[in-house]
């Protein structure tokens, strides 16, 4: 490709570890710094162990001080508060393609890593108008659910095997023995054949994740995800090429291709963890769990109270296009911006009793799958996989009962590490 096509991914951060003298220096090291300097709470404080457990009292401190600030060590304004979430969401002057590659990766690792960076070119996430709206369209047509009550009662059958396997264990790691199958078969369905080595594809998923939400922990992660990107391309065209995805031979219909995959695989850990995240919220909200066997189907406030409860998705950014003002603050041109819709889902401006689980709560339009242009096109896939999940739990007749957790230490996707439980019919 000629070097002055302009290949725009979401990838502002990684300037900042491509220009580090000290190799393997990370972000965390980097905030302890900040910290030590400034003496005032951030949002990349987020990345503390005091904060992992429950990152909500850091969200209301800030909310509480000032709803926007510039946090030195992340180089980007940091947005807490529900309404400026949402006005910058729908503001078409703040562009989730952010920078060229061109002008981030020295000619080495251009080279090296074209074909990474021409299919992040092709994620949907990751363009801005008017090439968004094809790509957005491509990909909900190429992974629609074509036969959502076929696939419906497939996964829940698999939800409901995964879940008595479980029972029979008694004491199991539900991150392992059923969050992360589960999402694994949800990718199954969507892809169309069968992911056998999981593991493996777990971290080509994490390598990709990485590479969309722009925060490698070090240079040397940075160089690690685009390694794992090239193998699971590698990987996919194999399987792709005996796919009904590749009809066609011009290579920038498998970047497409690939691109769609790109945007499954990266949404794994982050289904994986919404369920560790709302089975936590149960076992703390017994009262709730109950009404999950009472309501037959499920309404759909069930759905949206656990996704702004506790969403796996915490934060996603933005860069300014032009100067832009938010509420009072001038955001110049080309400077980043993070939104934090963990934040916004906990603001008690927009929702009453923000910090309590409530089934009953009504009308709630949290910022989980975000909002405007950049609304997350999975929503449909998201909403089965948490049916299935929610469904299964019908077979306990009380909440499952903590033993252990840990938790993934995460800029961006929230969510259990572990979580070991006790489980009874």
């Amino acid at each position: 490709m000629q070097k002055n096509c302009e290949i725009k991914a979401h990838l502002t951060i990684f300037a900042r570890f491509l220009s580090e003298k000290e190799e393997g220096k990370s972000m965390a090291h980097s905030y302890r710094e900040t910290d030590n300097y400034t003496g005032q709470s951030t949002y990349s404080h987020i990345l503390l162990p005091t904060y992992q457990i429950n990152p909500y009292p850091l969200y209301q401190e800030l909310r509480e001080e000032r709803s926007m600030h510039w946090d030195e060590a992340l180089a980007t304004w940091v947005f807490m508060s529900y309404q400026d979430v949402q006005t910058i969401l729908n503001d078409l002057r703040f562009s989730n393609m952010l920078l060229s590659i061109e002008t981030i990766f020295p000619p080495e690792l251009w080279e090296k890593y074209q074909r990474v960076f021409q299919v992040l070119n092709q994620v949907p996430c990751l363009n801005d108008v008017p090439e968004h709206a094809p790509l957005r369209k491509d990909f909900i047509y190429s992974f629609r659910l074509q036969d959502p009550h076929g696939h419906y009662v497939q996964l829940q059958a698999f939800a409901d095997h995964l879940l008595e396997a479980c029972i029979e264990k008694r004491q199991v790691d539900i991150m392992q023995e059923f969050a992360y199958p589960l999402a694994f078969k949800l990718m199954e369905v969507l892809l169309g054949f069968p992911l056998e080595d999981r593991p493996q594809i777990l971290l080509w998923g994490n390598a990709l994740a990485t590479l969309i939400d722009g925060c490698p922990p070090s240079h040397s992660a940075l160089i690690e995800a685009l390694d794992g990107a090239l193998a699971c391309y590698d990987f996919f065209e194999q399987h792709l090429k005996r796919s009904h995805f590749c009809q066609q031979e011009e290579t920038s219909i498998n970047d497409l291709v690939l691109a769609h995959c790109t945007t499954i695989l990266a949404s794994i850990p982050a289904t994986a963890c919404q369920i560790g995240n709302s089975l936590c919220a149960l076992m703390k909200y017994p009262n709730q769990f109950h009404q999950l066997r009472l309501d037959a189907p499920l309404p759909a406030s069930v759905f949206q109270e656990l996704l702004r409860y506790d969403t796996s998705t915490q934060t996603t950014s933005r860069q300014a296009t032009t100067d832009a003002e938010i509420a009072g603050q001038l955001i110049k041109a080309d400077q980043a911006v993070m939104l934090c819709l963990g934040s916004a889902n906990h603001d008690p401006q927009q929702f009453d009793h923000p910090d309590d689980l409530d089934f009953g709560r009504h009308n709630s339009h949290p910022m989980t799958f975000g909002e405007g242009l950049h609304v997350c096109p999975g929503i449909q896939a998201v909403r089965l996989v948490m049916e299935c999940f929610l469904g299964s739990l019908r077979h306990l007749s009380q909440p499952p009962v903590l033993l252990e957790a840990a938790w993934a230490c995460a800029k961006v996707i929230r969510g259990p590490k572990t979580l070991r439980v006790s489980l009874k019919a």
